[in-house]
């Protein structure tokens, strides 16, 4: 940065900052009668910034934020192919910020000499989110709220059998989980730091119930129909039939439930119908016989 003065008389000048230019001055006199031409600074360089994601894909509507010394001096916003373009004094080192969807998702520190293309490659990601028990076992279709890095909350989302949400194109950051699964909150506003792909998420109040049917003789009862409620809302949170092994296994939140079992049998082809029904309390893992 240069001033430039435009001198009125032998008393008078006006100056302004300048950044770059070809100026000419006149001056008169009685006897005399010159006219000068000067340049100061050095021309600017055209930059182009080309923003990607971790998978190369360019990121459109994106704001780019260059500073020099701290000093904010320029901004644009990239195109749909990902580009924004800048003229830039040559020779000096700039500091580039990316922001997308209102967070912060890159800083680039470059040298600037010539026309250029920076290609920066920022944290936009595509992570698998895991719900997963202390016992290593996945949370099945958990019903999922996000609240974004910039404070947002996105559409509610379903996990999938395996426990797994996947989220597509999304900054890297802090996003806070809030998780309901079988009518209990089993995640309330958890905040959890997002950087890579893969996130796992430990559900520490949530346990399996392993349930074995016995006939009175103590062989194993297959055919058995097993349905579980939480007691304090009365929602059915499970049900399922016993395997030849007599046993079937819930997955629980902590809390407290009724268990209702039925077994139909024939006498004499009548057909006989008997029912066990029991409470129980989970908060560890448990085996009911």
């Amino acid at each position: 940065w240069s001033k430039k003065c435009f001198i009125y008389s032998k008393w008078e000048a006006h100056c302004f900052s300048i950044l770059y230019g070809s100026y000419t001055s006149s001056f008169y006199g009685r006897n005399a009668f010159l006219n000068l031409t000067f340049t100061i600074g050095s021309p600017p360089v055209k930059i182009y910034v080309k923003v990607v994601d971790e998978r190369n894909q360019y990121v459109s509507d994106s704001l780019v934020n260059i500073f020099s010394s701290n000093s904010l001096i320029a901004s644009n916003v990239t195109n749909s192919s990902g580009i924004a373009s800048f003229f830039l004094p040559a020779n000096s080192s700039y500091n580039f910020k990316i922001y997308w969807e209102n967070v912060s998702v890159g800083s680039f520190t470059k040298f600037v000499n010539k026309t250029t293309l920076f290609i920066f490659n920022v944290s936009i990601i595509y992570p698998t989110v895991f719900f997963i028990t202390s016992s290593g076992i996945p949370v099945p279709y958990p019903l999922v709220s996000i609240v974004t890095p910039n404070g947002s909350l996105m559409p509610l989302k379903v996990a999938n059998k395996n426990g797994s949400l996947y989220l597509s194109r999304v900054p890297a950051g802090i996003y806070t989980f809030t998780v309901i699964y079988d009518d209990s909150e089993i995640i309330s506003a958890q905040k959890v730091l997002i950087t890579k792909d893969t996130v796992v998420i430990n559900v520490t109040n949530v346990y399996p119930v392993y349930i074995k049917t016995l006939t009175n003789s103590g062989s194993n009862l297959k055919d058995v129909f097993v349905e579980i409620s939480n007691s304090s809302t009365g929602a059915q949170v499970g049900a399922g039939i016993t395997d030849k092994n007599g046993s079937i296994v819930f997955l629980l939140p902590r809390g407290n439930y009724t268990i209702n079992s039925y077994f139909v049998s024939n006498y004499y082809l009548t057909p006989i119908k008997q029912n066990i029904s029991m409470e129980i309390t989970v908060n560890n893992t448990k085996n009911i016989t």
